[in-house]
């Protein structure tokens, strides 16, 4: 049939450019001008969303010319989406369908699907994605509404729902207080009060040192690496401590190039953007083309080249994203 075309492609997983195991598959169809994909893949639990960048991707040589053709949600236990646009122009692009060697997904928690259908090797690592296309522009600077019960949960977590009853609770005691202490003096002499009264101002005065304390080892575990004031109150984090990260940030636990630059070189880094306060998740690396793809497609993809090298090759410094407030 003229101006027909239909075929299904299956999908895989990679994982430092291996394959992996299957992920899905794509239905695509072209009819009269206009390209439909159909994605039918393996999604991921435990998260309300999990966005992924879908490129086309166009054989240039031994590299690929990545296309962005749209953005998705891979959360849940199936991830079944639709993506249509002209097949004479993929993703707004001047390529046809009939450029394209096949698909690269790519989940912002490091998740690399791929999927190739013109008969050569898929490697995921040979894709040049687009500059302008990064993964700060593309995210919303905040996940999609929760559902009623979901945001009614975390919110009791938080105590943000029980605050009218503390607040209700403390008056009931600011009121009472005047009777309570009557009843003690009473029955108990003002000798008895004056103690208690010297055990709570004891108990405040341990509080402050404790709070002290803990102030003065946050600070002396910040450090300066950069040579501008452009991120600041840096410090060092372990991989435990990805647990006090913002609820849609503690999935990045997983995330494979996150993994290995902690593997190497022991730490990550956690910093605040002067200019907005945005926070900053760091993974510690050296400034290369090959490392600068990986970054990019597992979502860290900005740079920032430290003051001090300490001997280490190349340009050392930090692969970094935005992250939500962290529980710090």
């Amino acid at each position: 049939m003229p101006g027909y075309r239909r075929f299904i492609a299956y999908v895989y997983a990679y994982d430092q450019g291996k394959k992996g195991d299957g992920k899905g598959f794509i239905k695509v169809e072209a009819r009269n001008g206009i390209c439909r994909m159909n994605f039918k893949l393996q999604g991921t639990l435990g998260r309300d969303s999990v966005c992924a960048k879908i490129y086309g991707y166009v054989r240039e040589g031994q590299n690929s010319r990545g296309i962005l053709l749209g953005n998705r949600n891979l959360a849940g236990n199936q991830a079944e989406f639709e993506l249509e646009m002209e097949e004479d122009h993929m993703g707004g692009s001047s390529y046809s369908l009939e450029n394209l060697g096949g698909l690269l997904i790519l989940g912002e928690n490091g998740e690399i699907y791929a999927s190739g259908w013109d008969d050569q090797p898929v490697r995921p690592e040979n894709v040049q994605l687009p500059e302008k296309e990064t993964l700060e522009e593309e995210l919303p600077e905040s996940g999609p509404a929760l559902p009623e019960e979901t945001a009614r949960e975390i919110s009791e977590e938080d105590g943000t729902e029980e605050a009218p009853e503390i607040e209700e609770s403390l008056d009931q005691k600011e009121i009472q207080k005047p009777e309570e202490e009557e009843v003690l003096e009473e029955e108990a002499g003002y000798a008895e009060a004056a103690d208690m009264e010297e055990e709570k101002e004891n108990i405040r005065l341990a509080d402050a040192l404790e709070l002290e304390s803990q102030s003065a080892a946050e600070e002396r575990d910040k450090f300066s690496p950069f040579p501008d004031e452009e991120i600041t109150d840096c410090r060092k984090i372990s991989m435990s401590e990805i647990r006090n990260l913002g609820r849609r940030d503690q999935g990045l636990i997983n995330n494979s190039f996150l993994r290995y630059g902690m593997k190497n070189y022991g730490h990550l880094l956690l910093g605040i953007r002067e200019e907005d306060g945005r926070y900053i998740l760091g993974v510690p690396g050296i400034y290369e083309r090959q490392e600068s793809l990986m970054a990019t497609m597992f979502g860290f993809p900005y740079f920032k080249e430290c003051r001090n090298h300490g001997g280490k090759r190349g340009r050392f410094g930090y692969w970094y994203r935005f992250i939500d407030p962290p529980q710090f």
